[in-house]
């Protein structure tokens, strides 16, 4: 009787925590064809206590173990085993097996047979050339020992995933004129029929193995034909009772570029194949076949908390869930963007390579779609991101982020084309292992995205955050501050850096501080836009400021859309833009009282690390209870993650900010009172900040460790007072919280306020 059978093979090198982090256990299977034998089984590998792989396989694959002297196995002549017609087992003591069972083809053994042995934590085995009947690479995917209703022959269309790097994976020649695995100095490695190894008549086929598709899903593939204009490439299927048909055909050369193409696979497909049409001189190449959902586009949205919700993750190189913080240091989240869960890629064992986040199929749509997700990309050797659609013809790149990014989170808003049927995110590892790369709260919308005011805030430490340049010379980002550098620019070219679309619908205030230096004709403009008006000036200044910070507050009226901010400049000369942070309107500085008991009243965390409490932080410091009733405002880590400030100086610092509302000047002398904590050997200082005539100035400070015990505060501000912010600096390793409390503001009596 002719019988197809599996076998299994894990590379050397190839440790549990490898096997663990793939769909499959496998990288290399090999398919034994034409062994006559009247029972078939399962080889089952067992790794240092991670999940069992069973594999089918032939009893005559018993005597090739035995007559093949392969290195892992030691002394093959000296094994024993037993045969009988209903079972047989190999029972091998070798580094590279824990036990070996052989059992029936009626099903998915419950046990295996045989007793376990010590073994080795890397589960190695390596397959020679052997010339042994007709071999050719397998994939065995863990459905094989999970899935009961698979039958051994089966695998699910997942499987068929392959990117050619170092095989053809599950896919086997049944055709007259073979497929080829190839590759160049570019890339990895692609499928190729090559017109020029095949006769007259002959015709290049390649299969999967047995399917089981119980819904409809994608594939999506990339390819490319050169030679002639008869050339063609063509995907087949077939179901249990129906012959092969039809699902994809082209023909006619391409060009030197990869085209993509998706298809749908129907329900009950058993099989796949692909046929090539290459004459003489013509050649066919196909590479990065991957299996894919369908879904509805507003189902596709993933926060990973349970699985990847449709999403495919890779190939050879698989995105990871993961909590807390990566296994590596100095790179990646300290945890998710939201939830517990997130996705990221692991660098230190594929530094240099290109890890695919794939989605589910959905319909093409007229109507303005958008995708939102959160991503981290911190690290020193930090590679590339970017986010790609498949529409009629091609992956295409719509979005992209390289470099060191810092340790926050970022989240995004992005219009994707309507013709894409698919997204994938494509991140490329860099040098070392300091480029791990993480994904989270992946959502969707309708409609071209707006983001809150909040949004724009941005300490420009590592980047230009959702600011993006758009005119025809660049600002960037220097260690703390915006900079313009006239150095960098012809006569006449101007800087422009925008922020993303917004939605403003209620006035509100964008406070930063600037430097000019080089000559009286240097200047920067601050712009806003509505949906019915064009770019408009809201502040305006011009001149050499010298080496000191200034700080500017701009009122940013309902309906605004979008905000820029101009530089223009000449050689030697230079504008620089501090932190930029967002703050709210109130009608009077009466309004900064607060409790915090029901939320933060206006006043607001730059970057988030002032955030409310109730009881005892995590953090040895922290207070135990608040000043008065149950909430309070405090730094919400020991070591701030805090941002770099442009101070009243011209100095730049690490210093955590919690900024007042904005208010009509003050007409006269007001006082703040507060409660405040500071306890921890990491405190340096705590100062209270007013903003006035265009400049902040210290009103009151504390430095170093306060106690466990809170303290009161009482403060008088100067009329003219606009604005409010404590200021808090701690050293970056130790332990040390700040925290406020009760903060009441009131006019002396007879003051005439």
């Amino acid at each position: 009787m002719e019988i197809n059978v599996s076998f299994l093979v894990v590379p050397r090198g190839y440790t549990v925590q490898h096997v663990q982090q793939r769909s499959t256990y496998v990288s290399k299977i090999f398919w034994l064809c034409e062994w006559s034998c009247g029972l078939c089984g399962a080889l089952r590998v067992v790794l240092d206590n991670s999940q069992d792989v069973i594999m089918a396989a032939a009893p005559s694959l018993v005597f090739a173990l035995i007559s093949m002297a392969w290195s892992c196995l030691g002394e093959a002549a000296g094994l024993p085993f037993w045969m009988s017609s209903k079972e047989m087992t190999l029972k091998a003591r070798a580094s590279c097996f824990t036990d070996l069972c052989l059992v029936e083809k009626c099903g998915v053994p419950e046990k295996c047979c045989g007793s376990l042995y010590p073994g080795s934590s890397q589960g190695l085995l390596d397959m020679p050339d052997t010339g042994i009947g007709n071999w050719s690479f397998v994939y065995a995917p863990r459905a094989f020992a999970r899935s009961p209703e698979l039958k051994l022959w089966q695998v699910t269309l997942e499987a068929t995933a392959c990117s050619f790097d170092s095989d053809t994976c599950v896919w086997f020649n049944t055709g007259n004129a073979s497929w080829q695995r190839a590759s160049g100095q570019a890339s990895g490695g692609w499928l190729e029929a090559d017109g020029n190894n095949a006769s007259d008549g002959q015709v290049f086929i390649i299969e999967s193995p047995m399917l089981n598709v119980t819904t409809e899903k994608a594939v999506v593939f990339s390819y490319m034909m050169t030679g002639s204009s008869s050339v063609s490439l063509e995907v087949e299927h077939k179901t249990e009772f129906a012959v092969w048909s039809t699902l994809f055909v082209e023909s006619g050369d391409t060009g030197n570029t990869w085209k993509a193409a998706s298809i749908r696979v129907p329900e009950g497909t058993v099989g796949l194949r692909l046929l090539a049409g290459a004459g003489a001189g013509a050649v066919v190449k196909v590479d990065e076949i991957l299996a894919a959902e369908s879904a509805n586009f507003a189902n596709i949205g993933c926060n990973f908390e349970v699985d990847f919700c449709g999403w495919s993750s890779g190939f050879e190189n698989q995105w990871r869930t993961q909590r807390g913080a990566t296994p590596s240091g100095s790179t990646g989240p300290a945890g998710a963007f939201e939830g517990d869960w997130y996705v990221y890629t692991e660098a230190t064992p594929a530094r240099n390579k290109a890890f695919f986040l794939t989605s589910p199929m959905f319909e093409r749509s007229n109507v303005t779609r958008h995708l939102l997700f959160a991503n981290n990309m911190n690290g020193e050797a930090m590679g590339s991101l970017r986010l790609e659609s498949l529409g009629s013809s091609r992956w295409t790149t719509f979005w992209l982020q390289a470099g060191d990014r810092g340790p926050l989170w970022e989240s995004y808003k992005v219009v994707i084309p309507q013709d894409a049927k698919m997204l994938r995110f494509v991140g490329i590892t860099g040098s070392s292992w300091t480029s791990d790369i993480a994904l989270d709260a992946i959502g969707v919308g309708v409609g071209v995205p707006v983001l809150d005011l909040e949004y724009i805030a941005c300490a420009f430490t590592f980047h230009t955050c959702k600011w993006v340049s758009t005119g025809n010379v660049s600002w960037q980002a220097s260690g703390g501050w915006l900079e313009a550098d006239g150095n960098n620019a012809s006569d006449g070219q101007v800087f422009i850096i925008e922020s993303p679309m917004l939605n403003v619908t209620t006035e509100k205030v964008v406070v930063f501080s600037y430097m000019m230096t080089g000559s009286s004709s240097v200047s920067l403009e601050v712009e806003h836009k509505t949906e019915f008006a064009v770019w408009s000036t809201l502040f305006v200044e011009s001149g050499d400021t010298g080496n000191t910070w200034k700080a500017a507050s701009i009122r940013v009226p309902e309906g605004t859309v979008g905000l820029r901010l101009l530089a223009n400049l000449s050689a030697w000369e230079k504008a620089k833009v501090g932190v930029v942070s967002v703050a709210d309107v109130v009608s009077s500085f009466a309004n900064l009282t607060c409790s915090f008991e029901v939320d933060h009243c206006g006043w607001s965390s730059v970057f988030g690390v002032w955030q409310r409490f109730g009881g005892p932080q995590p953090a040895s410091a922290s207070p135990d209870a608040a000043f008065r009733s149950d909430f309070y405002m405090a730094t919400s880590i020991a070591d701030g993650g805090r941002t770099l400030q442009a101070g009243m100086n011209g100095d730049v610092t690490l210093e955590d900010v919690l900024m007042s509302p904005v208010f009509p000047a003050a007409a006269s002398k007001f006082y703040l009172e507060f409660a405040y904590h500071m306890a921890g050997s990491g405190i340096f200082s705590m100062e209270l900040q007013c903003f006035r005539r265009g400049r902040w100035s210290r009103r009151w400070s504390r430095s170093g460790s306060q106690g466990a015990a809170w303290l009161q505060a009482k403060v008088s501000l100067p009329a003219g007072t606009e604005m409010l912010r404590f200021v808090s600096t701690s050293q970056q390793w130790d332990i040390g919280v700040h925290a406020l409390d009760s903060v009441v503001a009131w006019v002396p009596a007879g003051s005439g306020a």
